[in-house]
């Protein structure tokens, strides 16, 4: 997921991929609860810390990345942004709330969803 580099309108995803012949009513219920638990109590502390770092680590390998870097840098201009705002994310990222990710999920997350179900023909290749 990336944060803050959107010149408008964003879109969140969350993909669930079931193993063949698994119920995908009950594995779209389960991903619905888990938003459900973050709307309503949010997100602990360990978990907060564990997103964080992951972040912060795909963030920086990206950034390694020369094409990543100039795609960033050209999202930042299209938001008005200047290239030094490349070096505030971790700072945002850092001031991230457990209460934030729960203000969004019960916003966002629970009252504006689209579901969205692709199933392969029978017979076909994988």
């Amino acid at each position: 997921m990336e944060l803050g580099n959107s010149a408008g309108t964003s879109a969140f995803w969350i993909a669930l991929i079931a193993v063949p012949g698994k119920d995908l009513t009950q594995l779209e219920n389960l991903c619905i609860q888990e938003i459900e638990r973050v709307a309503t109590e949010g997100v602990p502390p360990n978990d907060m810390e564990r997103f964080r770092t992951d972040a912060l680590r795909s963030r920086a390998l990206g950034l390694v990345n020369t094409g990543w870097r100039a795609d960033t840098l050209a999202q930042l201009f299209a938001a008005g942004l200047p290239p030094e705002a490349l070096n505030q994310w971790e700072e945002g990222e850092r001031r991230l709330s457990s209460e934030d990710l729960r203000r969004c999920a019960k916003q966002y997350l629970l009252a504006h969803r689209t579901i969205l179900t692709i199933q392969p023909a029978e017979g076909a290749a994988r």
